[in-house]
């Protein structure tokens, strides 16, 4: 079998949109019901300092529908929680933040 330099064409389908350098142009709402984004959810965390379900909701929207996002918002406010907690642990006088 010889390896070629230049993929068919075929082969370029076979390379994630996002290699290629294209977006959806669609946005990837985290809470479908109210059409907030993950962006939206993690900047209202951040903003808020939201640590529940409910305070997301309070801050943004998102959750407050149908609740079928509830585990992503959970899972979004246990990274930004792990993300503080890095952070807390990692003191900057060492150069490391």
């Amino acid at each position: 079998m010889r390896l070629s330099l230049n993929p068919s064409p075929a082969a370029a389908l076979l390379v994630p949109p996002m290699q290629l350098g294209f977006t959806n142009s669609k946005p990837q709402y985290l809470c479908r019901c109210l059409r907030v984004t993950e962006g939206e959810v993690r900047e209202a965390v951040a903003v808020s300092n939201a640590e529940t379900v409910r305070g997301v909701t309070q801050a943004c929207g998102a959750g407050g529908g149908c609740m079928a996002c509830h585990r992503h918002i959970k899972r979004v406010l246990a990274e930004q929680q792990a993300q503080i907690a890095a952070e807390a642990n990692c003191p900057a006088s060492l150069g490391f933040a």
